[in-house]
């Protein structure tokens, strides 16, 4: 994922749940099934970093 792709935080108190969902069927955001907020563009900077360090650290596993 680029840091240019939209970044979505969930509404629901399962957003755990919700995640799982959606990586499963993307076209349930589209259907409107799942209540998502977009992300403010300030913090996008620190979810890459974030994504990134965790992908580092899974790497070495």
């Amino acid at each position: 994922m680029s840091s240019q792709n939209e970044i979505y935080a969930s509404r629901d108190v399962t957003g755990t749940s919700g995640g799982a969902a959606l990586l499963s069927n993307k076209s349930l955001k589209l259907k409107g099934r799942l209540s998502l907020a977009l992300c403010d563009a300030q913090i996008k900077p620190l979810l890459n970093l974030y994504r990134q360090q965790w992908r580092d650290l899974v790497g070495k596993l």
